[in-house]
């Protein structure tokens, strides 16, 4: 029953990918990596099986466009997946097995699969994404969750976001809240434990300090450090789906959502017109939908187009409008 701030700091779920495309970026334009190196290179022990003849190498590239045809999770992750749909059902009452450790991620990628010819079609990949932060991290020779904090976070005084703070600023992350229906009495969320989740999923953050990040995709000549990655890289970021999903239309725009047990995050950009959006919530639906984040982001937007429109608007949001 606190309410929400800017500072209040969340869950960001599956945008940290974000931050581990910009490290992608970072990396190439210094010439510590080449996008289109084989994941091999940094990772010795990356050894899938593929069912497709004359499959080439994976490489970062593949691994940051979600193009690799690698499957969504671990198979040793399975367990995990299975768990939360217990406690979601059981309201709570069962218990979690949160995900594998990245070492034993490692040692299983030899009984992984491919699910489909590399580049031959956009599936959606954790384990790839994880896979890429791992080698990043190998590449830049400092653990993945320092790189970040030094490189991304600290440059764009994203000063209250970061990895583990849950447990390092537990005062300021509010409990998750998960309903499975809309009349429902909500059950408390469990404490999250990363594993391998922590390289695609484990940046906490607040609505400022995504903001800021955001303010990045805006940006064509910063001074000093703040500009973290060139114009060029954002844009090759932008259209080539590097990390984001893009939304074509009439301004194309960027977007990722993320969501943990009883959190859900969506973050939307136009860069074009210089307009971007962060929502950050305490509570989802047992099949994590993504809904009340877009209609809280859709509901803003409508209110900004009329303030542009008419020359005055409200400077505050009613979230009450929105269902759960």
């Amino acid at each position: 029953k606190r309410p929400a701030t800017t500072h209040t700091i969340y869950p960001s779920g599956s945008i940290t990918k974000e931050s581990v495309a910009t490290m992608l970026d970072q990396l190439s334009e210094k010439r510590i990596v080449s996008q289109d190196t084989p994941v091999e290179k940094f990772r010795p022990d990356y050894k899938v099986n593929s069912p497709y003849k004359r499959t080439p190498p994976t490489t970062l590239r593949q691994l940051a466009t979600h193009t690799s045809g690698l499957p969504r999770d671990a198979n040793i992750n399975f367990w995990s997946d299975y768990a939360t749909g217990n406690w979601i059902f059981s309201m709570g009452s069962s218990d979690m097995k949160w995900y594998a450790s990245k070492e034993e991620v490692l040692a299983n990628l030899p009984f992984i699969e491919l699910e489909y010819p590399p580049n031959s079609r956009y599936s959606y990949s954790n384990l790839g994404m994880s896979l890429l932060g791992i080698a990043l991290e190998r590449a830049a020779n400092e653990p993945f969750t320092k790189y970040i904090d030094s490189h991304i976070l600290k440059p764009l005084d994203m000063n209250n976001s970061g990895f583990m703070l849950h447990k390092k600023r537990s005062s300021r992350v509010p409990k998750g809240y998960v309903y499975i229906s809309p009349n429902s009495n909500p059950s408390i969320a469990p404490e999250w434990e990363f594993g391998i989740g922590l390289y695609s999923g484990g940046l906490y953050s607040t609505a400022e300090d995504m903001a800021r990040f955001l303010s990045l995709q805006f940006q064509n000549d910063a001074p000093g450090d703040a500009q973290i990655v060139s114009a060029d890289g954002l844009r090759m970021m932008h259209i080539e789906s590097i990390g984001w999903g893009v939304g074509w239309g009439r301004y194309p725009a960027i977007e990722h959502t993320g969501g943990h047990i009883g959190f859900y995050a969506h973050v939307m950009a136009i860069p074009k017109l210089k307009i971007g959006i962060v929502s950050l919530t305490n509570s989802n639906n047992p099949l994590s939908s993504s809904h009340p984040s877009r209609k809280i982001d859709q509901g803003i937007l409508e209110q900004l187009k009329q303030a542009i429109l008419t020359g005055s608007g409200s400077d505050a949001f009613d979230s009450e409008q929105i269902d759960r």
